[in-house]
């Protein structure tokens, strides 16, 4: 009956087994200290103790004396104690030392030989049912992080300081300074053959916009002027993007691809943006079908149907 109380009171509770025996003393002694005015009222109505009486009193008193006893060694054994600690490598015992009860002291054990790993301190409350309070308690023993490192080699331990004089700090700082004008510094490079990584070395263009710029550059054949650009989608919203790329860019007209007006199927018309709708691509087949060989931009632009302005740009783009 007493082990299945002391089970039941462990289990409920989460108490360890010292406490638990010293949770029962309590209880022991505070129905003692309920029932025994009763007892003093009927001894006393019945005309006093006797012998056999008085023997049962005392033997309940020495159980008391002896719970009490226990329930004192129980408290003194369980003094938390406080240390520094990492809870990767910490004993069960240890962690009772905490304060830690012994069924929750077990299962972080559990988790940490089954490959479980706390990377910082807050990871500690992942553990099922570990309390708010207590972690409270021990988080300012905790050896670890605040935060998890973002990288493996987190443990390696940081180069000792070595104390410099003034002079000596001075000339390190230039050195650096000089490194980091050497990274930044950007050559000069041709648009129509830049690649994303050399478009993404100008402040203000990443990945979406050095793509944007050279999906337009394959689009149009190649890059003549600077206005052209400000036509590449959302960088006419970023000038100052744009001027900062022609710090640095050059235009190689040698690298624009030509579109023969004479060869080219209407796909390939319509296809260069700067042939906005089918009829003028239509237009410009029909025309060729009927006088033949195109002869210069001077006659094609005679066409009524074409769009003149949009043509003007499509000029540096038309061989015949």
């Amino acid at each position: 009956m007493i082990k299945k109380l002391k089970f039941f009171i462990r289990d409920y509770f989460g108490f360890s087994q010292k406490e638990t025996n010293g949770f029962i003393a309590l209880l022991f002694l505070m129905g003692s200290f309920v029932f025994l005015p009763f007892l003093t009222s009927f001894f006393a109505a019945s005309g006093g103790i006797s012998t056999k009486d008085q023997e049962i009193l005392n033997a309940q008193l020495k159980l008391l004396e002896e719970s009490l006893a226990q329930a004192e060694d129980s408290s003194q054994s369980n003094q938390i104690e406080y240390f520094p600690f990492d809870p990767n490598s910490l004993e069960i015992s240890e962690w009772e030392k905490l304060g830690v009860k012994t069924y929750m002291a077990e299962r972080i054990h559990n988790y940490v030989n089954q490959g479980g790993r706390f990377r910082k301190k807050s990871d500690l409350k992942k553990i099922y049912g570990f309390p708010e309070w207590l972690y409270a308690d021990l988080e300012p023993y905790i050896q670890l992080p605040e935060e998890a490192p973002k990288y493996a080699n987190h443990y390696k331990k940081k180069k000792p300081y070595k104390k410099q004089d003034s002079k000596g700090y001075e000339e390190e700082q230039e050195s650096k300074k000089r490194e980091e004008k050497k990274k930044i510094e950007i050559q000069p490079f041709d648009i129509n053959t830049a690649s994303i990584k050399d478009l993404k070395q100008i402040k203000g263009i990443g990945e979406t916009f050095a793509n944007r710029i050279i999906s337009f550059r394959n689009l149009l054949g190649g890059f003549v002027n600077a206005s052209q650009l400000y036509e590449v989608y959302g960088l006419k919203d970023n000038p100052e993007t744009i001027e900062e790329l022609l710090k640095y860019v050059e235009f190689d007209l040698s690298q624009v691809k030509k579109l023969n007006i004479n060869t080219a199927s209407k796909g390939q018309i319509k296809g260069h943006p700067y042939v906005e709708t089918w009829e003028e691509a239509q237009a410009i087949v029909d025309y060729r079908d009927r006088i033949g060989k195109i002869p210069s931009f001077k006659v094609l632009i005679t066409l009524s149907e074409l769009n003149q302005e949009n043509f003007q740009k499509l000029k540096p783009y038309l061989e015949f």
